[in-house]
């Protein structure tokens, strides 16, 4: 890990049942900060607006934060972001534990 952040993610179709790790450049994680700033960059960039939030095509992406996994105190949090199915716009949530510093 190096300046906060591993520089990948890991895209997870489930219909195909295909797995495809992507680059992410030390630019995007400046511009796009923490999980927040990922969640609705990568989220946005690649879902349609049009989208049904309950289709096989709807994105639900879990975003560490920048200081998860580190000695930083309260710092193992991440967050579970996509379209709400209630609203159709965004919806999020974030949760602490072991799972965001496992991610």
């Amino acid at each position: 890990m190096s300046n906060g952040y591993f520089g990948k993610a890991l895209w997870i179709d489930l219909t195909n049942e295909s797995i495809f790790e992507e680059k992410i450049s030390e630019s995007f994680y400046k511009q796009y900060f923490g999980g927040y700033g990922l969640a609705c960059r990568m989220i946005y960039e690649n879902m349609s607006p049009k989208t049904d939030p309950l289709s096989s095509q709807a994105i639900i992406g879990y975003f560490p934060g920048l200081l998860t996994g580190t000695i930083t105190p309260l710092s193992g949090r991440y967050m579970a972001a996509g379209k709400s199915p209630l609203t159709h716009t965004w919806g999020d949530a974030n949760s602490g534990g072991y799972f965001g510093p496992e991610i």
